[in-house]
């Protein structure tokens, strides 16, 4: 609902932010998944193509169709979307050209560190005796606005980022950020104003909410969100203290204050640096900022923590932001259900669904960080290998060259995804068993 609403705002700005220049084409792109079987008949790799919507002459559609993409909506949440031309760059849909340029990709982990707390806490709640629910205050409302503001301020942080690296790490023909993204400033496809315009509006849900929040328990939220926001880059991130904020960001300061929108009572700030909850969030934003800084230890003049650390440290490193979250919900799982038996646990049973991940997500990370630094030009695995997933496959070809981030965030986000969606399965289900018996 969250990602909704905010695409809602990419529809409503398009025409003021990012009106398209040039005739208007009649030729429609097709954007189709193609899966090509290798010897053993296996699913090996996933591509996209294009093809044109027209009986014209083929070398005319050729010259037309070379210069435009209309990637789906899926691919546009799913993964960074390259552009080359500024041709290709305008044959986009508005409203996904400020989805793509906002990387609206990288936003699954604010939602979930702002909304899952809800989730986690409904399904807490529903397991309690019927009195005990009632002292247990639900704010769903309260909730999802929390949400969208986290995604606006988010997505406006995209933008701030690659304004504040542009005269650094992405002042080279050759950045690491071109190379699996579209970087509309750098490419010259948005002007320093327009830029700037669409940063201001993006922020705007953020900003509304924001002032709304001040006299409510969310206000030290957006003092704290809005100094990490403009000092991460300039600040922390050169400084090897960058990734430490990520943590912070996404566990205490989103799961936490999303704890408090979700209906806990203020306690004091001690709660939101303590609840098992709110770490396995942080560490979810964690793991793949780790991951997505090792991917630039060569490319990168920041002194970011895994440029250190080096090799292979940095890849331990990671490595232990996989396993991290595994053993934070197991210790307690069996520390509020088993050894002190909580009256109210902060982690629902349904979150175990997330340990499916130790079958696919983490055996595949784990390995891949075993072995080692990739060359500049070619992953450590073939590039048409496509690795099963519980919720989305991992495919080599479609994510290079992101390499260690895109298995970091692949584990990070599958595991947080299934946390919530086994606590809502739960919540749903003894809803439905309390309506019934």
């Amino acid at each position: 609902m969250a990602l909704i609403a905010l695409a809602h705002v990419c529809l409503t700005v398009q025409s003021f932010v990012l009106p398209v220049s040039g005739p208007l084409l009649s030729t429609k792109p097709i954007i189709s998944a193609v899966r090509k079987s290798d010897a053993s008949g296996s699913f090996a790799s996933i591509r996209l193509y294009e093809s044109a919507a027209s009986s014209m002459d083929a070398a005319a559609n050729e010259n037309v169709d070379k210069d435009i993409i209309n990637p789906s909506w899926r691919s546009v949440l799913e993964i960074p979307i390259s552009c080359d031309t500024i041709e290709k760059f305008q044959s986009i849909p508005a409203a996904k050209r400020v989805a793509i340029v906002s990387r609206v990709s990288v936003l699954h982990l604010t939602l979930l560190s702002c909304f899952g707390p809800f989730i986690l806490r409904g399904a807490v709640r529903s397991s309690l005796p019927v009195a005990t629910q009632m002292g247990m205050k639900l704010t769903p409302l309260l909730a999802l606005l929390f949400t969208v503001d986290g995604l606006s301020w988010h997505a406006m942080h995209n933008l701030l980022n690659d304004w504040q690296d542009l005269d650094d790490d992405d002042s080279t023909e050759d950045s690491f950020r071109l190379a699996y993204g579209c970087h509309a400033l750098k490419q010259g496809f948005l002007s320093k104003p327009a830029f700037l315009r669409l940063m201001a509006t993006v922020a705007i849900p953020g900003a509304v909410l924001t002032f709304l929040f001040r006299n409510t328990v969310l206000a030290p939220a957006a003092i704290y969100g809005i100094f990490a926001l403009f000092f991460y880059t300039i600040v922390f991130k050169p400084i090897a203290l960058g990734e430490f904020v990520i943590y912070l960001v996404w566990g205490p300061l989103m799961a936490g204050f999303g704890n408090l929108a979700a209906g806990m009572s203020w306690a004091g700030a001690l709660p939101l640096f303590t609840d098992p909850g709110t770490a396995i969030f942080g560490l979810a934003g964690l793991a793949t900022i780790m991951g997505k800084h090792t991917d630039k230890i060569t490319r990168s003049n920041k002194r970011t923590l895994p440029k250190v650390l080096g090799f292979p440290a940095a890849l331990f490193a990671c490595g232990a932001t996989i396993v991290l979250p595994h053993i934070v919900l197991l210790a307690t799982l069996l520390k509020e259900r088993v050894v002190s038996k909580a009256i109210v646990p902060t982690i629902p049973l349904g979150a175990c669904l997330a340990f499916l991940t130790l079958f696919r997500e983490a055996p595949a990370t784990l390995k891949v960080l075993r072995l080692g630094k990739p060359s500049r030009d070619e992953p450590t695995i073939p590039r048409d290998t496509q690795i099963k997933g519980t919720l989305a496959d991992a495919q080599i070809e479609r994510a290079w060259p992101l390499w260690f981030v895109a298995f970091g965030g692949w584990h990070a986000i599958t595991f947080t995804y299934l946390l919530v969606l086994g606590s809502g399965a739960e919540w749903a289900g003894r809803a439905i068993l309390s309506r019934v018996l």
